[in-house]
């Protein structure tokens, strides 16, 4: 069922796999791998301004520290020596309001070709598989791989979309309710390096025991 499109914001933020919750009034993903989608209630962008994905590190973080990385649509980004660090002029970073923590800002350009029939992120049940494309359809989507699986343990990433005029001044963002979290960090698979030191150590602890029951 199509949703009154009156009832929908210019800009909202939803995630595949995810689910909305309630409790936090946010799109969550519990996987360190997923989409994001930037969605517009229209098929016609505004002319003379830019859109911008916003992604902030969550729980605040002050302090420049190395905090591994992350991937956004195929570019590493390390933490927090590739981000801004937010002093309160940006707006909407977690939780549903401004604090300091370190983000990074990633231009787009809308794809018309896009389209999809839109619908209230707020109100999708279940888990989340995000926009499909129809044609014709009444709003624009545009897709971001997401992985957040290098970051340190504990720490992940905030969403917001934002619209800004010629003058780089923020004119719109989606609404808290329906911005975006993803994934969680520390959850990398070892690299062969550390795979083969594992078993390594392994193997001595193996030998050490041998050794131990034959004395």
């Amino acid at each position: 069922m199509v949703l009154n499109a009156a009832a929908i914001p210019t800009l909202q933020l939803d995630a595949s796999p995810a689910t909305y919750d309630a409790s936090s009034s946010t799109t969550i993903s519990s996987t360190p791998n997923f989409t994001l989608y930037a969605m517009l209630n229209s098929l016609t962008p505004t002319a003379g301004t830019t859109y911008d994905i916003v992604a902030a590190i969550t729980p605040e973080q002050t302090t420049p520290a190395n905090l591994g990385s992350f991937v956004f649509n195929g570019s590493t980004v390390n933490a927090t020596s590739d981000l801004t660090f937010n002093n309160g002029g940006n707006p909407g970073l977690p939780p549903h309001g401004v604090y300091p923590t370190y983000y990074k800002e990633f231009a787009f350009t809308w794809n018309t070709a896009n389209t999809f029939n839109n619908y209230d992120v707020s109100l999708v049940g279940g888990t989340h598989t995000g926009p499909t494309g129809t044609t014709p359809g009444n709003a624009l989507y545009m897709s971001f791989n997401v992985d957040v699986a290098g970051l340190d343990a504990g720490y992940t990433l905030w969403f917001d979309l934002i619209q800004l005029d010629a003058n780089g001044k923020v004119i719109a963002n989606e609404p808290f309710s329906h911005a975006a979290q993803g994934g969680t960090g520390g959850s990398s698979v070892p690299d062969g390096g550390s795979t083969i030191m594992l078993l390594g150590m392994a193997m001595l602890g193996l030998g050490w025991a041998k050794r131990k029951i034959s004395a």
